[in-house]
C-alpha cells in the first residue's frame, strides 16, 4: 500500500470541480446573502416609513408604504389585515412583517392607515 503524504491528501479534496457538501453549502449561503442584500437595498429605497406615490393614468390612486414596529408573526399580519379591511376606500394592500403597503383613493389618508395599525396594537414609524 502506497503511503500518501498529508499535503497530497489535502490537495486532493480542493480540486476544482469537486466540492464537498460544506463547499456547496457555503456557495448557497453566499448566494442567499447576496439576494437578501439586494432585497434589503430595494426596501431601503422604496420604504421610508410613510411614503406615498400616485399611480394610474389620472393619479386617482395613491400607494402608501408604512414601516411597522412590533410585528413578529402571522397573527400580527392578520390583526393589521383585519383593521385595514374595515377601511372603505382601500383598493388593495399587502401586509408583511415590518411593512404595510396600501393602494387607496384620495379619501383615505396615511393617517387613517396609521390609525388602523395602532388600533391593531402596533406602532407605525414616521421616517
Amino acid at each position: 500500500m502506497k503511503k500518501v503524504k498529508k499535503s497530497e491528501r489535502a490537495g486532493a479534496s480542493l480540486r476544482v470541480g469537486s466540492l464537498d457538501r460544506f463547499g456547496k453549502l457555503a456557495i448557497v449561503l453566499v448566494i442567499a446573502m447576496l439576494l437578501c442584500f439586494a432585497a434589503c437595498e430595494d426596501d431601503k429605497q422604496s420604504q421610508d416609513g410613510g411614503s406615498t406615490a400616485e399611480t394610474g393614468e389620472e393619479a386617482s390612486t395613491i400607494i402608501t408604504t408604512i414601516s411597522v414596529v412590533g410585528m413578529t408573526c402571522g397573527n400580527c399580519v392578520a390583526a393589521i389585515t383585519r383593521e385595514l379591511s374595515a377601511i372603505e376606500g382601500i383598493i388593495d394592500f399587502e401586509v408583511v412583517i415590518g411593512k404595510v403597503t396600501v393602494e387607496h383613493g384620495r379619501d383615505v389618508s396615511a393617517v387613517d392607515i396609521k390609525e388602523a395599525i395602532v388600533s391593531a396594537g402596533y406602532t407605525p414609524l414616521d421616517n
